[in-house]
């Protein structure tokens, strides 16, 4: 998450995605995600462990259209 991909998210969420998390802590659980998926890349990894702390939707939320 090497911090700017962390703070990224969390301006664009405008909420803390690590939960107040430690940093140091984040990035041992992003390289054993890593690690138990050797052919995924970190991104992916990092929004994983994000998805596990209950601070990101699995998928995007759609809107139906507006009615007419």
């Amino acid at each position: 998450m090497a911090g700017g991909f962390g703070t990224g998210l969390n301006l664009t969420t405008g909420r803390d995605v690590l939960r107040d998390a430690e940093l140091d802590a984040a990035m041992i659980r992003i390289r054993a995600l890593c690690a138990a998926r050797p052919d995924d890349d970190f991104f992916n990894a990092s929004l994983r462990l994000i998805r596990s702390l209950g601070q990101l939707d699995a998928a995007p939320a759609r809107q139906a259209p507006a009615a007419k």
